[in-house]
């Protein structure tokens, strides 16, 4: 249920206006277009701000991103046949974004235990990641030195 008014919103039979309503802090629904048409209006923000309706929303919508975040991974670290380590940096660099952005912008609507669960997996695939750059760094370094050597 849903209520469209784009002057005014009541609340506690307290009239607010616009500027009032936009201090209020709750979850800002994604779209592609920026817009959302109802009941013939363009809106152009909708603001969850019930914790339960955003946390469902918010819950789903990092799932997804996480899930397909360790599918790429998990190919990259398979497939990687790379000599130079870049694939294993760009490893290192998505999953930093990826904690970035569930720091900034749904940490606030999510579980402990939700968080708890991403952080251990991407933990593990992240020092995965750090081995085998390091290991390549190794390698390189040695070759550098028995080159010099003769």
């Amino acid at each position: 249920m849903y209520v469209v008014n784009k002057k005014y919103s009541v609340k506690r039979k307290k009239i607010m206006n616009r500027a009032e309503i936009l201090n209020v802090k709750g979850f800002l629904l994604p779209s592609r277009t920026k817009n959302f048409k109802i009941c013939d209006a363009d809106i152009c923000n909708i603001q969850v701000i019930d914790k339960k309706i955003a946390h469902s929303i918010v819950s789903s919508l990092v799932l997804k991103k996480y899930n397909r975040l360790v599918n790429q991974l998990l190919k990259m670290l398979v497939d990687s046949d790379d000599d130079s380590g870049d694939s294993y940096r760009q490893i290192l660099d998505k999953i930093e974004r990826f904690r970035l952005q569930v720091k900034n912008k749904y940490r606030a609507f999510l579980k402990k235990q939700e968080l708890a669960k991403m952080s251990k997996q991407l933990t593990l695939i992240q020092k995965q990641a750090a081995i085998q750059l390091m290991e390549i760094q190794n390698s390189y370094y040695q070759e550098r030195q028995s080159s010099r050597g003769r």
